[in-house]
């Protein structure tokens, strides 16, 4: 789930389109119109966005994005590009299994190692 809005003078967090936020820590990123977008950093939100800490009241103004961080890696291999009609671009990859953020692939492995692949497209 992400969740987006601006802080509040007070560091608080506006959530326009939710009024409900799990308790928890998350990653932020902060973005002022004028400036570049700030490196992310993590916060602890409490109160459905009324309490955050670090306090954030140094960045009133600024619009956020809320999310927590995805730590699954996917790795595919691209076997087929093809290009429709109206220029609409086509990918069909297989999907690699991984175990410890590393794909099996470059272990050495190879397909007929494994039953658990699947063909998208």
């Amino acid at each position: 789930t992400v969740f987006t809005g601006s802080i509040n003078s007070d560091g608080s967090l506006n959530l326009p389109l939710i009024s409900k936020i799990k308790t928890g820590d998350y990653k932020i990123l902060l973005y002022k119109p004028s400036n570049s977008v700030r490196a992310p950093m993590t916060v602890h939100v409490d109160k459905n966005g009324a309490e955050v800490n670090p306090n954030l009241s140094k960045y009133a103004g600024e619009l956020f994005v809320l999310g927590l961080a995805n730590t699954t890696k996917r790795v595919f291999r691209i076997t087929d590009v093809s290009i429709g009609e109206e220029a609409e671009i086509t990918l069909k990859a297989l999907e690699y299994p991984v175990a410890n953020n590393k794909a099996l692939i470059a272990e050495g492995m190879t397909t007929t190692d494994w039953n658990d692949y699947h063909e998208w497209s």
